[in-house]
């Protein structure tokens, strides 16, 4: 925005100046702090804080008008914090266009924390998911779609949203089991296998236990999916085989490992 005229904004200027504390700023922080004072949702942000310091006037100014006018400017950013969203958005303006672009930061601005706003801008970071290379079954429904992982992230309360770039990237596939009980499924791409199970887990995480393990894996290689040694395991394996005391660690043991916690 525009620097207002110094009679527009004494009524704001002289409630910042109370709140500044007695350690002089640079110069160009106190022309940053004019501009934002003639910005309604910046001013609202200055007003609520309890001390003004130069680097929250930085890390507003720092912001898009854009996010500004959502009112995003009140979460409390760091100042290297504001210049990453910025940019961020500044990407996504490129990528999606303004008017998508403008609705995520809407979304954004109505997170609680700034932590929260953050993850918000990881999951739009992602593009959309490309079409699931196996089309899953009755019993294993492929997660298609970004928010679809993100949705079942929240169910099963674990870390799933902050895979999404897995999927994204076309390196993996998450799939929901149907049966009793429920489990997420991850299948990766292999040099070797192909497709290939990474894991399985239930809600937070927990263990899949026997006999649901049995089923996904039947589902699975009724699909085609490799379920066992990985590339890496095997090219390992191969490397020790010649030493003397070479033990081929068994297969259903890695499997396991697949489904365990």
């Amino acid at each position: 925005p525009s620097r207002p005229s110094l009679r527009l904004s004494s009524g704001r200027l002289k409630r910042a100046l109370e709140h500044m504390g007695e350690t002089a700023w640079p110069r160009g922080a106190y022309l940053k702090l004019l501009d934002l004072l003639g910005h309604p949702q910046a001013a609202k942000a200055l007003r609520h804080a309890p001390v003004l310091e130069a680097e929250q006037v930085g890390a507003l100014a720092a912001l898009p008008s854009v996010l500004l006018d959502t009112g995003l400017g009140g979460l409390g950013l760091s100042l290297h914090q504001a210049r990453l969203v910025g940019e961020v958005f500044a990407a996504l303006q490129t990528r999606d266009g303004a008017e998508t672009a403008a609705a995520v930061g809407r979304r954004w601005a109505k997170a609680a924390t700034a932590r929260d706003m953050l993850g918000l801008v990881e999951d739009d970071l992602m593009p959309e998911l490309p079409p699931p290379a196996l089309v899953g079954t009755a019993r294993l429904r492929p997660l298609a779609t970004r928010e679809a992982v993100r949705d079942a992230g929240r169910r099963y309360r674990n870390c799933l949203r902050h895979q999404v770039k897995w999927a994204a990237t076309g390196v993996s596939i998450f799939f929901e089991w149907m049966g009793q009980p429920r489990a997420i499924v991850e299948i990766t791409r292999d040099k070797l296998f192909g497709w290939r199970l990474e894991q399985a887990r239930l809600e937070d995480n927990a263990s899949v236990p026997e006999p649901t393990r049995a089923a996904i894996c039947a589902e699975l290689r009724s699909m085609g999916v490799h379920v066992g040694r990985t590339e890496w395991e095997v090219m390992d394996a191969i490397e020790n085989a010649a030493e003397p005391r070479f033990v081929l660690k068994p297969v259903e043991d890695q499997i396991a490992s697949y489904f365990t916690a």
